[in-house]
């Protein structure tokens, strides 16, 4: 599923680059998944996005970083 999650986000995550992405979940498959989601707003700084989300009072959320999580050249050890 997460290949069609990616579908439906893409154009915004090329918009976006370098910034946090809020969606509102509309619509989620039997294990889930995201199937239809609104996009609600972009901003630099994630804690906006919950204060976002809070002021519109939406109840499912989904919050994606548009660009790389780990910067080139380093590495992350989980």
């Amino acid at each position: 599923m997460r290949v069609e999650l990616d579908k439906l986000l893409q154009p915004h995550l090329k918009r976006y680059l370098g910034e946090w992405l809020l969606f509102e979940v509309i619509e989620t498959d039997r294990n889930g998944w995201p199937k239809k989601v609104h996009f609600v707003a972009h901003h630099p700084d994630r804690e906006k996005l919950t204060d976002i989300a809070l002021e519109k009072n939406i109840q499912r959320t989904l919050v994606r970083f548009a660009g790389e999580v780990i910067p080139e050249g380093m590495e992350a050890i989980l």
